[in-house]
């Protein structure tokens, strides 16, 4: 799917790579949650799989009706997407050590 957003000339493909690692490692991040914690909830911050998939399709039926941004904004608009994948990464990470460190016995 990167290389295919990279490709299509639209966006950079490091950035489309870099969303994909981002997305990644935010999956990993959830499924270790879920077994570490006992907690079964598929979403990255406060967005879900079903609404990611339903973002994709608004974006891909508007490109498909003719809109076509420029390089420069398609870009920038990844490179947002981008941080704020990095941004709930480190937030979750945080949050999650520090609930490993009150369920770990003090010496």
């Amino acid at each position: 799917m990167g290389l295919g957003i990279g490709f299509s000339g639209y966006v950079s493909l490091s950035l489309a790579l870099a969303a994909v690692v981002g997305y990644m490692a935010l999956a990993v991040n959830v499924y270790l949650e879920s077994s570490v914690f006992g907690i079964a909830k598929v979403e990255y911050g406060r967005i879900g799989p079903t609404e990611a998939r339903l973002a994709l399709i608004v974006l891909n039926t508007v490109l498909a009706l003719g809109v076509h941004p420029s390089v420069r904004v398609a870009n920038w608009t990844a490179a947002v997407v981008l941080a704020s994948m990095v941004l709930v990464f480190v937030w979750r990470l945080a949050r999650n050590l520090s609930r490993l460190n009150k369920l770990d016995p003090q010496r």
